[in-house]
């Protein structure tokens, strides 16, 4: 009886008996999405499908979207960084830091004013092995 039924029901029958079957255009379309980083519920409620059936016929898309993706996004990088102009070398140096573990170091220097020198910290580390503190070392601070 299908007057007991409700909508989603009768519909959810209706998918049962005629099994999907992908669109032209539509594999470009989920993997252009995945890679965007569109979810799987959301892909799936643009093509008007449940997320297991974007599963179940778009597993290949939806899994070498986000390596096509960043393997474009590498070329143009890479692309970029090694040009010309304030571009690459923005790019050049975005490159050094993730790919080649390159690290930016700065120093803190804290000046004076006019009748008191400029503050120095100095860090000393001591091996906690080490049971006994060199008495050279602490009277060097002393003076200090």
């Amino acid at each position: 009886m299908t007057g007991d039924l409700s909508v989603h029901e009768i519909i959810d029958q209706a998918a049962e008996i005629v099994p999907y079957e992908p669109l032209p255009g539509r594999r470009s379309q989920v993997e252009a999405m995945a890679g965007y980083g569109v979810s799987d519920t959301d892909i799936a409620k643009v093509l008007d499908i449940d997320a297991e059936t974007l599963r179940l016929h778009y597993s290949r898309e939806l899994e070498a979207s986000s390596v096509r993706t960043n393997a474009k996004v590498a070329e143009n990088l890479y692309r970029k960084a090694t040009g010309d102009g304030r571009e690459a070398v923005t790019a050049a140096i975005f490159w050094l830091k993730t790919r080649a573990r390159w690290k930016e170091t700065s120093v803190h220097e804290l000046g004076g004013t006019s009748d008191l020198p400029p503050l120095r910290i100095e860090r000393i580390i001591i091996d906690p092995r080490e049971r006994s503190v060199d008495n050279d070392v602490l009277a060097s601070f002393e003076t200090r």
